[in-house]
């Protein structure tokens, strides 16, 4: 199929048996359209398996923009052992997870701290939890270790074309940009980093007034994270979030919406301190 991709699309749709990313709240990559809870699952990208289009017309119309990414996807699959390739995955699914706590991170930095988007990056180390098997909560998979750090990285070239062509074709959106990413884990002592970038634009610059006040810029991300909490925009308001968990639905875990205060009690950690 590798050798196809240039010349036709990889479209299925989603039958279940994907065996990461099964806690994201779906949406298309393209118009940023979510799924309600009513709605049938979206198409997922048959070469990937990891975005997802409300229809096909979207899927031909970010192509151009996906085809590089889904055909590095596809061949790192082929040449990567299988617990790197499943903790990448498992990377992923947190990051996707906490994608409110990271937005809080990076504008809290970035309000205060000079950032070079085009050669900055953040830097986070993670320590797992998980035994790779991708049965155990994926909220709870990693652990934050210690301040993440910014420094110097040579400009990715997927990650500028991205935005360069997001801010063109939505410029009603107020792009902010695209911040990359490192996650870093340790396997057999060296360090095996999955690179990412977080998209921000107005509306999500919804960081805590709190938070954006105090010293450490990064301890809800790794708090929030500890606990399990999961972020999702309320329906029908963009940039507005509210807090859940993850709970265990057959194998599979499902998103239930909850208040701070559960989550506090079932953690011991106090979260409320950083929400206004």
């Amino acid at each position: 199929m590798g050798g196809q991709l240039n010349q036709q699309f990889v479209f299925k749709r989603q039958n279940g048996k994907v065996d990461f990313t099964r806690n994201i709240a779906e949406g298309c990559v393209h118009c940023l359209k979510h799924r309600k809870p009513e709605e049938p699952p979206m198409s997922l990208c048959g070469g990937c398996k990891r975005v997802r289009y409300c229809c096909k017309e979207h899927q031909r119309a970010h192509w151009r923009l996906h085809k590089s990414l889904c055909k590095a996807v596809q061949a790192e699959a082929t040449s990567t052992d299988d617990y790197c390739i499943q903790q990448r995955r498992l990377v992923e699914d947190w990051v996707e997870t906490h994608r409110y706590e990271l937005i809080a991170m990076i504008t809290s930095y970035i309000r205060r701290n000079p950032f070079d988007r085009k050669n900055d990056a953040f830097f986070v180390m993670l320590d797992t939890t998980n035994d790779a098997s991708g049965k155990e909560n994926p909220a709870v998979a990693f652990q934050v270790m210690g301040a993440p750090h910014v420094h110097k990285m040579g400009g990715m070239l997927e990650v500028e074309e991205a935005e360069a062509q997001d801010k063109a074709e939505r410029p009603n959106d107020k792009i902010i940009g695209y911040f990359c990413c490192c996650f870093s884990i340790i396997k057999d002592g060296r360090p095996l980093p999955v690179f990412t970038a977080i998209q921000l634009i107005h509306e999500d610059e919804t960081c805590p007034a709190v938070l954006a006040q105090g010293e450490s810029w990064w301890t809800m991300m790794r708090d929030f994270s500890l606990a399990g909490a999961v972020f999702r925009m309320a329906p029908g308001k963009y940039g507005s979030w509210v807090p859940g968990m993850l709970i265990p639905k057959g194998k599979t875990w499902e998103w239930r919406r909850c208040v701070i205060e559960e989550i506090e009690a079932r953690s011991g950690l106090n979260l409320g301190m950083y929400l206004d």
